[in-house]
């Protein structure tokens, strides 16, 4: 049963008895983010777990976005900069409700600055704890606010326990999230995130890489398109020119069988006149026998 927070523990009142007069505004009037230092990782984050996540209809990824997570009370609210939610339609909303959609988040990672951290540390970690938040992560941007570029919480028993994440050589700090399924990496001196995919193999996309990776597919599709319309042309070619030899082979016959058919008509002829000749020549041939018998009784 869902506590105050969303969490389990003690209910909270039905969803029947929610004043409906009470207003949530959809933003607490803050920045974003406060710098590109926060903006960035945290646009990246959401685009490539949202790009992730595409085929699973029953997961939410949100960021920046107003929790409330008591029952009207305005006030009872917290807004993470990036959070996903298992088990919730995936549709868009202008906040998210605890007791609506009947559960809270189960990751959580917050971007850290100087302002944020006392804070990240303090109330946010507690009421997150309280809310059922499985994974609870921090990343340092500047590497100004925490004791280590990325840090995670995970909650057993209602507390969070530290998890230890792996440092690589050059300084880059990593760990895995089951509730993700992803590798998550804090690249020394970057002052970025990065999600590996460990199961594909490969790096989930940011915007920019998504970007060109968009550009290379148009450009690859152009190309293609290209190399069919050369093709296409050059078979146009080949067909006209098989068709015009196919057209003069057809002309060359028609003119061998006229000229087979003007010889035959000169043959016939000839034979006509020989023919015509010999029967003159029997019938002088003749007229002469007649003569000399006449002349010779």
């Amino acid at each position: 049963m869902l506590d105050q927070y969303g969490g389990g523990g003690v209910g909270i009142a039905p969803a029947e008895l929610e004043d409906p007069s009470i207003y949530y505004p959809d933003s607490d009037g803050e920045p974003v983010a406060e710098s590109d230092y926060q903006f960035y990782p945290l646009t990246d984050t959401v685009r490539a777990l949202r790009q992730h996540l595409a085929d699973r209809p029953d997961v939410y990824v949100a960021g920046n976005m107003l929790v409330y997570y008591r029952m009207n009370e305005v006030a009872a609210r917290l807004a993470p900069d990036v959070f996903v939610v298992f088990g919730v339609p995936d549709h868009p909303r202008r906040s998210y409700f605890v007791w609506r959609e009947g559960k809270a988040p189960d990751f959580v990672l917050e971007i850290a600055s100087a302002s944020t951290v006392d804070h990240d540390l303090g109330d946010k970690r507690d009421r997150y704890a309280a809310m059922g938040v499985r994974e609870y992560w921090r990343f340092d941007p500047t590497g100004e606010a925490l004791d280590a570029p990325l840090e995670c919480d995970v909650l057993e028993d209602g507390e969070y326990r530290a998890v230890e994440l792996a440092r690589d050589a050059d300084g880059t700090v990593w760990g895995h999230s089951p509730l993700l399924g992803l590798d998550i990496y804090a690249p020394a001196g970057e002052g970025r995130l990065r999600l590996y995919d460990p199961v594909k193999g490969e790096w989930l996309r940011n915007l920019p890489e998504s970007e060109a990776a968009l550009m290379a597919a148009q450009a690859d599709l152009a190309a293609t398109e290209a190399d069919l319309a050369a093709t296409e042309v050059e078979r146009d070619l080949e067909r006209q020119a098989r068709l015009a030899a196919e057209t003069q082979s057809e002309s060359e016959r028609q003119a061998r069988l006229a000229a087979e058919t003007q010889s035959e008509s000169e043959r016939r002829a000839r034979l006509a006149a020989e023919a015509e000749r010999d029967a003159a020549q029997e019938r002088i041939r003749r007229l002469e026998e007649r003569l000399r018998g006449e002349q010779n009784p």
